[in-house]
């Protein structure tokens, strides 16, 4: 199956049961498959066909949730930007991914270096619910402009996705992904005996490999919860675990550090947290104990 099929069979399997949430938006599997479809459709009016890539510079947002799942059903490629990226590493990526279309949140494109000619996009979108930046839509005009036609067949083996490398040796490379490999990398993080009962804290950024691989698609694959935190903010991020029970998360050593420090100085309740996993970074012994002492599970 394809990843839009996969998310047809999680509503088929549970309609009703919330898909994504973030702060005080929430929607449920039948909501957000009918809504990415409404958005591959959007998409396409606009432009887009199977095998464009499709600029999505956003944080852990249910736009951008939306955004992926959109591209995938269409057949679209991904190119996810880190929020964080400079001007001109903004600049490289949208140009050597020859995205022929933006979707971003208020004033992120306004960082680019605006070197001519680096983004071949000729159309422009903003998550924003006031009047858009000069030249841009609204991501709401998108969603609403899309007709019920069939969509094109997308194939398992077709690019599904262009996440590209942290440039910290050279300049960052697009690894494209197929609908299969970005599965096939989702499902090695259900042997850690993740449920549909888990929910999903998600506050490593979707726009990488971490977040859209051991968060976003695995929650998919079994019609659980994934609980977005737009910005890696400590306090946030434990509000978001006690306000929607979560269970399951991923992070950075740094950032599990942080979330150590921020329960140290206030009381959060965190014991429905089952399962915490660690890359990208050295775990050390001293977190993995300060941890387990504060949230009563193991890295």
């Amino acid at each position: 199956m394809n990843l839009g099929e996969i998310l047809a069979a999680a509503t088929a399997k549970a309609p009703g049961k919330l898909a994504v949430s973030c702060g005080d938006e929430a929607l449920t599997y039948a909501e957000f498959d009918r809504r990415s479809t409404q958005l591959a459709h959007g998409l396409r009016e606009a432009g887009i066909a199977k095998g464009d890539r499709v600029a999505l510079h956003m944080g852990n947002t249910i736009e951008m949730a939306l955004s992926y799942f959109a591209c995938f059903k269409l057949g679209a490629i991904a190119v996810p930007l880190n929020v964080k990226l400079k001007p001109a590493e903004i600049d490289y990526v949208l140009g050597h991914s020859e995205a022929r279309l933006y979707i971003g949140e208020p004033g992120l494109h306004a960082r680019t270096a605006n070197t001519p000619g680096a983004c071949p996009a000729d159309r422009f979108y903003e998550t924003t619910k006031v009047a858009p930046s000069t030249g841009f839509a609204t991501f709401a005009a998108l969603l609403a402009s899309g007709r019920d036609q069939p969509l094109p067949r997308v194939q398992p083996e077709d690019p599904a996705a262009i996440l590209y490398t942290s440039g910290t040796t050279a300049r960052p490379k697009g690894v494209t992904h197929s609908h299969d490999t970005l599965q096939g990398c989702a499902r090695t993080s259900l042997g850690w005996g993740l449920c549909p009962g888990d929910v999903f804290l998600t506050f490593s950024p979707l726009a990488h490999a971490s977040g859209l691989l051991l968060l976003l698609i695995p929650a998919v694959l079994l019609a659980s919860e994934c609980a977005l935190v737009p910005r890696f903010e400590p306090r946030a991020v434990l509000q978001t675990l006690q306000r929607r029970r979560c269970t399951v998360t991923f992070g950075l050593p740094a950032a599990l550090q942080a979330l150590c420090r921020e329960l140290a100085k206030s009381p959060f309740d965190v014991g429905s947290l089952r399962l915490c996993s660690a890359g990208g970074d050295t775990v050390s012994v001293a977190l993995q104990r300060e941890f387990e002492q504060r949230f009563g599970v193991s890295i």
